[in-house]
């Protein structure tokens, strides 16, 4: 098989050499006929009869002289644009184009308000600038900044108390941190409103106004006036509190009578109560015999169970 490929490869080099051989001039020949001297006319070939006309001089130059020279093409073609007519008058006709002039837009000055306007925004971004500075180290200081130890949780929690002095609380309160258990302890203040009263009351602008009505009721034999020396109705004349609005507004008919203008206000007797809220950890607890030292001397106190915040 591989000596039949070779045998095949032989025979096509061989068929493209003898074409490449034997392939016919592709030169056109020209044919003349000339007279022989006996009248009859023969053929003969161009380049026989133009080598029978050549001199000897003209002879010995190379074969290759007798060919044209190739024109140059962009030669040729200005050469043929110069025979046409009208040439010379379409070469006038066309201008050189002029050179082209860059355009430099100059920027016109900032007026006064334009700078200001800029010197403004300066300012805002250096402020911004400024504020996010702080507020990194701000963030920065928080991270560094140890943080506190957990206070451990509460696991009992109760209250001591009442108290009716202020100041009797916060000595139980003293004492029970004195004593070292790492007990939370506040005081804490419980409002208890009695029941429900009508107040005569006659209103005056300030304590002269107060004291100078009182005499009038005074002189009138009013009993049961006085001035209110606290509370929201300061140096205003108290005429007495009543259970039942009836009583009040008959107390209110007897005065007006007499030439004065009392008023029926709802009351509430109240009385603040003080707490002293204990909240007890895991490790250490309070005895009852150290709350008994702790309250002794003091007012009465109970102690109740509360629930731990």
């Amino acid at each position: 098989m591989r000596w039949a490929f070779f045998l095949l490869l032989f025979v096509n080099a061989a068929f493209l050499i003898w074409h490449q051989l034997h392939q016919p001039s592709n030169e056109p020949v020209a044919v003349s006929a000339t007279k022989s001297p006996g009248g009859n006319k023969s053929i003969r070939l161009l380049h026989e009869v133009e080598s029978g006309t050549k001199s000897p001089a003209e002879t010995s130059e190379p074969a290759n002289t007798s060919a044209q020279r190739t024109r140059d093409p962009a030669r040729a073609s200005a050469d043929d644009a110069a025979l046409r007519p009208g040439a010379a008058r379409n070469a006038d006709n066309v201008r050189t184009p002029p050179p082209v002039t860059p355009v430099i837009e100059t920027v016109p000055p900032l007026t006064e308000l334009e700078r200001k306007v800029l010197a403004a925004e300066a300012r805002q971004a250096e402020r911004i600038e400024a504020n996010l500075a702080a507020r990194k180290n701000e963030e920065r200081a928080a991270r560094e900044r140890p943080r506190p130890a957990a206070e451990p949780a509460a696991t009992a929690c109760f209250a001591l108390g009442p108290f009716s002095v202020l100041s009797n609380a916060e000595s139980v309160m003293a004492r029970l941190v004195g004593l070292g258990l790492g007990l939370r302890t506040t005081v804490r203040e419980h409002e208890i409103r009695s029941t429900q009263q009508w107040w005569v009351i006659e209103a005056t602008k300030d304590e002269r106004a107060a004291n100078k009505r009182l005499e009038e009721l005074r002189k009138k034999k009013v009993a049961d006036a006085s001035i209110i020396s606290n509370g929201e109705y300061e140096n205003m004349i108290s005429l007495g509190k009543y259970d039942s609005e009836a009583q009040a507004n008959k107390r209110v008919n007897a005065l007006v009578k007499l030439g004065f203008r009392p008023v029926v206000e709802k009351h509430f007797d109240s009385t603040t109560q003080y707490w002293v809220d204990v909240d007890e950890n895991a490790r250490r607890s309070i005895t009852a015999a150290q709350i008994k030292d702790v309250v002794s001397g003091t007012e009465k106190v109970e102690k109740q169970q509360r629930a731990c915040k």
